[in-house]
């Protein structure tokens, strides 16, 4: 089974794209979807409920936004009630930036042997599309300044939460880290996710990602310089951390 975990917050200008993309897709794998509604105000909820009937896909709801760290902890908590040896879980945004087609690749890597497997913007083959050229440039500089001080094998992409996990890898996550993996609130828990992943040991690889910026309609939620900061002081607090033997 293949499980794909989708925080949402005010997605209703781009979540029903998205969820029409699974439908034409056409996955050739069984697969189910967990949405995450982190408290939003707009149509989300009742576009989640209808598409209850179109797709193997549920949800959990949080009475008040609590933002994406707590998002997905909830999700990967949900997870973890369900997944089985074999499984995969795949994370992805709500906005439907990410193309689908992308996840024939991610696992392909992870039957092949990884733990980890990030879909990278910076890759041979990766294009961010939409993406304004001062945003491009802050995000190459602090994924540049992430592997510097904190090298992941195989790992260009630190901030892209489009990524695929095994079985062995999120329950060695939980195991090591409990009810503390995602202590993140904001953006920078993508971050974290990653880095503890790096920590708990494991095979990382990457993917192509050709990031649809440009298909987005909402307005986006990150405020980026604020972000940038936020990853910095999160390595200062995990470098205290001790990495699996």
């Amino acid at each position: 089974m293949i499980y794909f975990l989708l925080p949402a917050y005010n997605e209703e200008n781009d979540l029903p794209r998205l969820l029409e993309e699974f439908i034409s897709v056409h996955f050739s794998f069984p697969y189910h979807i967990i949405i995450v509604n982190d408290g939003s105000t707009d149509k989300t909820p009742a576009i989640i409920e209808e598409y209850k009937n179109k797709l193997p896909l549920s949800a959990v709801h949080h009475d008040k936004n609590r933002g994406l760290g707590k998002a997905l902890s909830t999700g990967f908590s949900e997870i973890l009630a369900r997944i089985k040896d074999s499984d995969i879980l795949i994370t992805t945004d709500s906005d439907g930036t990410h193309p689908l087609d992308t996840v024939y690749a991610i696992i392909n890597k992870i039957k092949t042997g990884a733990d980890v497997v990030v879909a990278s913007r910076f890759v041979s083959g990766g294009q961010e599309n939409g993406v304004n050229l001062f945003r491009r440039l802050l995000s190459h500089v602090a994924s540049s300044g992430l592997g510097i001080l904190w090298p992941v094998e195989n790992i260009r992409d630190y901030s892209s939460g489009f990524r695929g996990y095994s079985y062995a890898m999120i329950t060695r996550l939980h195991a090591m880290f409990g009810e503390k993996l995602v202590e993140e609130s904001g953006f920078s828990s993508t971050l974290e996710l990653l880095l503890k992943a790096s920590l708990a040991g494991g095979k990382f690889d990457e993917v192509p990602l050709k990031l649809r910026y440009d298909n987005k309609k909402g307005a986006s939620k990150m405020k980026v310089t604020r972000t940038i900061l936020a990853y910095f002081k999160l390595i200062v607090r995990l470098k205290r951390l001790k990495p699996a033997k």
